[in-house]
């Protein structure tokens, strides 16, 4: 997840998304999960899934998920229907766990 992250720092400039705070760096520049990956596994990589936010607002996101995702929808509504959209596709394709990436691997290294 490593290298996603740190695409989404370098695509939203190291900026939080929701107060503005520029050049963050190290622990105060969190890439964060829109919808979390305890809601939807298959999310968990896909960068448009996912925005910085420096520390102080990423626990205000945290404690209310709502009111965070109701600021996303507003900020970046074409995201927020990707997302939802590939939510929807998702629950149609079933429960997806942590073995799944796993198993993607071994049928790599095959």
């Amino acid at each position: 997840m490593g290298m996603v992250k740190a695409f989404v720092k370098e695509r939203d400039n190291h900026t939080c998304q929701w107060c503005g705070r520029d050049h963050l760096k190290g622990f105060f520049c969190q890439a964060s999960h829109v919808i979390s990956i305890r809601i939807d596994l298959r999310l968990a990589y896909d960068p448009m899934n996912m925005k910085v936010l420096c520390t102080q607002c990423h626990a205000k996101y945290e404690g209310n998920k709502e009111a965070g995702k109701e600021w996303f929808k507003g900020k970046f509504p074409e995201r927020f229907l990707y997302i939802e959209q590939q939510r929807i596709n998702n629950l149609k394709k079933g429960t997806m766990f942590d073995s799944w990436f796993e198993d993607k691997i071994k049928e790599g290294i095959k």
